[in-house]
């Protein structure tokens, strides 16, 4: 349920929207707000938000090289120190996970070792590595606290959205033509200047992911109130967000997320189906409505390429150099124009092959079938993680590279025997009263 303070962020991130078009903008009052929310975070909550900050899970947050270094690196080591005791206990109750995702790191490293090793080789394992081991940490850590509350992560990460604009909207003159504009932000963050500016960072992924991350927890509690007015305004903020950012990807996830949730809250199939078609359906009909310039050029592709913005064929060119055991660690730039397909699989079999690909889908599955998931699986403070799987598997499919994407693997890996884990550590909290 949301409380009193959470009712007027949610207004405050409403009216922090409105300002963009007002022209009344001032990042400083966002980072204020956020280290105001900072302090009402319990210990726990203040770790995880660290990791999830510090690891840049979705994505850089300013413009500034030398501020992002500090505050990565600043909070990165504030979350590892406020979480060092759960640390210790989450690698001793998973043993089963940090085995599985002990023996891919090894593999990647040994890849990168026999591979090309080139500039961008080389930065990839290092970012695979830090955030692969600090993903599955916050994230068991996560699924196994009893006193954490989703809302604080949702306006943690609706004021961090609102920030971005007003950070864009100041530093990159990425601002509205008009009350009804909301095409501005990506068609000036991808447009010609931008892509010619050398510090420019207004990322359209950034803003969309943000607000689609904020969606989840916010709708992943067992008990919400989806007919509360500020519940609604919340979600409604979120989805403009979406549609400003113009990502395709997440204008995909967020109606997709509201509607799994629905059908996941309970058996009763018929009637929370027929509820979840009907806010797809809204849902859908918003952002194809509402005047985006990324879904009219969808709409309008000629083609697959054209319409995801994709070359998909070569990729598969680049398979069939070496279909068995790949082109190596950080290889696929030695033989495309680009670092990487922006798609986990197709990266996975371009790089390492079939017996790669194999190995890698074998530790998974193993360790998943072994914990006989289902999608109804609670966290220990009543949340349904399926959402954030759902969330990162959509964006594997079209954006990022390995080691961005390296979260599907450290969240599949944090269900594994998650139904016990989970029951066995609420005994321990009724046992202690």
């Amino acid at each position: 349920m949301l409380s009193r303070a959470d009712k007027i962020f949610i207004a405050l991130i409403g009216a922090g929207l409105m300002s963009i078009y007002v022209g009344a903008v001032s990042m400083y009052l966002w980072l204020g707000l956020m280290l105001v929310r900072l302090f009402m975070l319990n210990r726990v909550e203040l770790g995880i938000f660290s990791l999830l900050f510090g690891s840049s899970l979705f994505g850089r947050m300013f413009a500034s090289d030398q501020l992002v270094v500090v505050l990565t690196t600043g909070f990165l080591i504030l979350g590892y120190i406020l979480l060092r005791k759960e640390i210790v206990r989450t690698v001793v109750r998973n043993k089963v996970s940090w085995l599985v995702f002990g023996l891919l790191l090894f593999y990647f490293v040994v890849m990168y070792l026999l591979g090309p090793m080139n500039s961008y080789a080389t930065g990839k394992i290092a970012r695979l590595v830090v955030r692969g081991i600090t993903w599955l940490l916050m994230f068991q850590i996560y699924v196994q606290s009893k006193n954490v509350n989703n809302n604080h992560f949702a306006i943690l990460l609706g004021l961090l959205a609102i920030f971005y604009l007003s950070q864009s909207y100041l530093i990159y003159n990425v601002r509205p033509s008009g009350w009804f504009d909301v095409s501005f932000f990506r068609e000036i963050a991808q447009g010609r200047e931008a892509r010619e500016a050398e510090n420019f960072w207004a990322n359209t992924h950034t803003l969309g992911y943000l607000a689609t991350g904020a969606m989840v927890f916010l709708v992943m509690s067992e008990k919400i109130d989806i007919k509360s007015i500020w519940f609604l305004l919340f979600a409604t903020t979120l989805l403009f967000v979406v549609i400003t950012s113009g990502t395709r990807q997440v204008m995909i996830a967020f109606p997709l997320i509201i509607a799994t949730r629905i059908l996941i809250k309970d058996n009763k199939l018929l009637k929370n189906g027929l509820i979840a078609v009907v806010c797809v359906c809204v849902a859908s009909l918003g952002i194809l409505f509402s005047g985006s310039s990324a879904i009219e050029k969808s709409l309008q592709g000629s083609d697959v390429t054209e319409t995801l913005n994709r070359d998909v064929s070569m990729p598969f060119e680049v398979i069939k150099v070496n279909p068995i055991i790949g082109v190596g660690f950080g290889g696929y730039p030695e033989y495309a124009d680009k670092n990487y397909p922006h798609n986990l699989f197709l990266e996975i079999a371009a790089e390492f092959g079939v017996l790669g690909s194999i190995f890698m889908l074998a530790m998974v599955v193993v360790s998943v079938w072994a914990s006989r998931i289902s999608v109804r699986y609670k966290t220990v403070n009543g949340s349904y993680f399926i959402l954030f799987l759902l969330l990162f598997l959509l964006k594997s499919i079209i954006s990022g590279d390995l080691s961005s994407n390296v979260v599907l693997f450290a969240i599949t890996l944090s269900f594994v025997n998650l139904q016990r884990h989970t029951q066995s550590i609420l005994n321990v909290h009724a046992a202690a009263g």
